[in-house]
Parts: C-alpha cells; sequence; structure tokens
C-alpha cells in the first residue's frame, strides 16, 4: 500500500518508580546485589537517596572508583537540581526530580540528544499557507483518538533524531489506515545514511537528512517486531524488503511560526515535530508545564507535539519525549505557549552551567 506522508516539522526560530525498595543498609547487602565490589555504608541522607537512584534505575557501575565518581556528580546534580527549584518558584506547577541522568555530567547528557541545529526562518511555510483557520477545540490530545504510541526509550543512544521521526509516521500512519503500529527507530539508527561518525546512535542528524533516506523509491520501514529497538547501534542496516509495514510515497518538511496555524495543524493534520532547546531542567522534568524560554542551553532534542491544553490561563503544548516512561508525565511533556503566539518552543542561546 502505498501512502503519502505529510509530517510537519515546526521551524524554530530565535533562539515514577513501581520500587519502594529500602536503601541498603549495609555494605555486605550492597555487595550482594551488585555482585561486584564493596561500597561504604550510606554515611548522609543524599547517600542513602543515591542508593534508593541506584536501585531505582538498575545501575550498574564497574569500580568503586566509579561508583564514587558517579555518586560525586550525583551530589553536584542535586545541587544543579536545588537552585533550579529555586528559579522555577514555589507559584509554579513544574515539579523537577531525579531521573536517570542524576548521575551524569552535562556533556553525557549532551551526547544523548545528537540532534544537528535546524532550519532558520528560511524554512518553507506550507503549513501556514495550506492551513485554513477555522473553530477547533480549546483543548486536543491525539491520545484520546488512539493515534499515539507510548513514549519510547533512546537508553543511551543520541539518535533522538530516529525515534521522533518514527513516533511522527506512526501517528500519521494511523490517522491514514486507522491501523497503529510501532515503527522501528532502529532501522532509521542503523540504516539512515551518515559520513561522520558512522556509528548511528553517535552521528549528529537532522529531519532532513532522515527524509532524504525515507524518500528513497519504495523505501519500506519495518515495525519493531522485526525491527526490534536496540538502544545503541548495530553493525549494518538489516532492513528486509520482505518485512514491510509502511511504504512512503512522500515525506515533508513543513513550518510554521504562528500558534493558531500549529494548533489548527495538529487537529486537521495530526501531530508535528518540533525542535526544543532544552537545559537540565528538561533532563530532570517530572510533571507540570515547563517554560522552555527560562532554562540554560544544553541541546536539541525532537519532540512530538500530539496536542495542546490549558490549566488556568496557563496554555501549553503536549509533547512525546523518547527518554522512556518513567520521565516527565508517562514519558510526555507539557510546554508552555510563549506569550503574543509567535514560535512554538525556543532556542535559547545562552550556555549550559556546568559545575562550578
Amino acid at each position: 500500500m502505498k501512502k503519502s506522508i505529510v509530517l510537519s516539522l515546526l521551524c524554530v526560530v530565535s533562539f515514577a518508580s513501581n520500587s519502594h525498595r529500602q536503601p541498603y543498609q549495609s555494605a555486605a547487602e550492597y555487595q550482594y546485589s551488585q555482585r561486584q565490589f564493596i561500597v561504604d555504608v550510606p554515611k548522609t541522607q543524599q547517600d542513602a537517596d543515591f542508593l534508593r537512584f541506584v536501585d531505582k534505575f538498575g545501575k550498574q557501575y564497574t569500580s568503586q572508583t566509579d561508583f564514587a565518581f558517579r555518586r560525586e556528580i550525583y551530589r553536584r546534580n542535586m545541587v544543579l537540581l536545588e537552585q533550579a527549584r529555586e528559579r522555577i518558584g514555589k507559584e509554579s506547577t513544574l515539579v523537577l526530580g531525579v531521573t536517570r541522568f542524576a548521575d551524569q555530567t552535562p556533556i553525557e547528557m549532551q551526547a544523548q540528544m545528537k540532534y544537528k541545529a535546524p532550519y532558520g526562518r528560511e524554512a518553507n511555510k506550507r503549513l501556514d499557507q495550506e492551513t485554513s483557520v477555522g473553530a477547533i477545540p480549546e483543548t486536543f490530545d491525539w491520545r484520546a483518538n488512539g493515534a499515539v504510541t507510548p513514549a519510547k526509550d533512546q537508553n543511551g543512544c543520541g539518535a533522538s533524531w530516529a525515534y521522533a521521526t518514527s513516533s511522527a509516521i506512526e501517528s500519521k500512519w494511523f490517522m491514514l489506515t486507522n491501523n497503529l503500529l510501532t515503527i522501528s527507530s532502529q532501522q532509521l539508527v542503523d540504516c539512515v545514511p551518515k559520513t561522520n561518525p558512522p556509528n548511528g546512535c553517535d552521528a549528529t542528524l537532522s529531519l532532513a537528512d532522515v527524509s532524504a533516506y525515507i524518500n528513497e523509491p519504495d523505501q519500506n520501514l519495518e515495525t519493531t517486531q522485526f525491527y526490534p529497538d536496540l538502544g545503541y547501534s548495530s553493525s549494518e542496516c538489516r532492513a528486509d524488503p520482505q518485512q514491510v509495514a509502511v511504504t512512503l510515497q512522500q515525506y515533508q518538511i513543513q513550518s510554521s511560526a504562528n500558534n493558531l496555524m500549529i494548533k489548527t495543524g495538529i487537529v486537521n493534520n495530526g501531530p508535528l515535530l518540533a525542535i526544543a532547546g532544552v537545559g537540565l531542567e528538561f533532563m530532570f522534568y517530572q510533571s507540570g508545564i515547563m517554560d522552555l524560554k527560562n532554562t540554560y542551553f544544553l541541546a536539541y532534542q525532537p519532540l512530538l507535539i500530539i496536542g495542546y491544553g490549558k490549566e488556568g490561563t496557563t496554555e501549553y503544548w503536549i509533547a512525546k519525549n523518547s527518554f522512556g516512561q518513567l520521565w516527565g508525565e508517562n514519558g510526555f511533556i507539557r510546554v508552555k505557549l510563549i506569550e503574543g503566539g509567535t514560535d512554538v518552543l525556543f532556542l535559547q542561546e545562552s550556555q549550559f552551567t556546568y559545575y562550578a
């Protein structure tokens, strides 16, 4: 079956665990759990919190030195997290907390978001030109219509461009066929041509690079049933022409910088891809509405905008991320709309605050 798929890229401009296990009470207990090495019994509440973090996210460290290093990074991140909470203020609905990134340095966080700098204002405006503005609901969420798969998990793979694109294709395919598939992100990681480096997870690509692969004649995409997501790069492209799930006839990148047009496009055309400039707050997001305008820049992360809503007087986008379902609101995030309706997401030019 040939279908014409148009995925809209919003052109950016200017800018809980089920585990209730108690912390380890002795070095011997931790040694038994890890079966690798002995560590000191927790001496402070933060030491105990770190062991809870290790247990909750299944962290595995290679040595006492590695364990001590990660514990120190965790300590420093908790300082930055508390500073971020103070900047947010008590009146905000935004909740930040410990996520799986709590033992990672900023450079390690950046390495998991290998997205090439996005398009500027020169990108086409076809979404604005082709979308007629009519009556749209005050709130809208494509999840309620069964058009969105659960949040994917990149794990340690930096190919965020692959996970975002596969999510967009899934939703668009559902709109065309009423059949929701889970498209393989791994196929894109392994098969989209790269120049340097060759490793898919380490390749810094854009959605345009992915579209070039998808636009190849009779290009076929497989589901995760036949091409499972691994969270790392395999040695070769293993696409099987016999296991075709989706055959694309057309893949286009469109853009818009008008909130009303974006909302109308979401309702009429389906979820839209956007590129967010994110910082530390994003990595530690748990719930609430995040204002990306007030974050320090860390990296670009593609998000799938699946709807919009309103809480009190604050409007927000509903976006699907690819950090797994333990991050955010079951893998999703609510992002505040900028007042004035000019851009969906901001790209911050300020530098990320590294450890002192």
